[in-house]
């Protein structure tokens, strides 16, 4: 019997080391693969919520009323003059902007005044957020649809938000 199990060969140590070393590129590759989707998404909610942002401030130092207009491909900034929201144009940062390919947002429901509750059916010419110089704001809420998960976005400022995966 001790002869028998001196015959039978194992793997040697190089074998195992180059299947363990082959096996944890794989996976590396997959979970590298897997959270730069993630992240474009995130980064790409970050940007929008980032740029609302800087719509509040903005509204706040110029003592403009701005708006936010969401469309299929993009949103974009307006300010109200003479009755009339005007696209904005001359700001980098609150220039129209477009979603990537699998990446758009619309209008959640939220409560405008005191029992009107808008909806995705509202009339476009409404915009989403309104930003009042004086700093008020009506609470939001947005609907992120990625290729991969459905984001919620809802926030009574929009300096303070909140973000639920579903």
């Amino acid at each position: 019997m001790k002869q028998m199990i001196i015959n039978q060969r194992g793997f040697s140590l190089i074998e195992i080391i180059i299947v363990i070393f082959l096996v944890g590129l794989t996976s590396v590759s997959v979970i590298i693969n897997f959270t730069r989707n993630e992240q474009n998404h995130n980064n790409e909610v970050g940007d929008f919520m980032s740029n609302i942002e800087n719509a509040y401030y903005t509204s706040i130092i110029s003592g403009e009323v701005l708006g936010l207009f969401l469309d299929k491909d993009g949103y974009s900034f307006h300010n109200f003059r003479q009755g009339v929201w005007k696209e904005i144009i001359s700001s980098e940062y609150l220039e129209k902007k477009k979603f990537t390919k699998d990446f758009n947002v619309s209008k959640g429901r939220v409560r405008q005044s005191n029992n009107h509750i808008l909806d995705n059916n509202a009339v476009l010419i409404f915009p989403s957020i309104i930003f009042f110089p004086n700093g008020f704001h009506y609470p939001f809420s947005f609907i992120v649809n990625t290729k991969d998960n459905r984001i919620v976005i809802t926030g009574n400022s929009p300096v303070e938000y909140e973000l639920k995966y579903e």
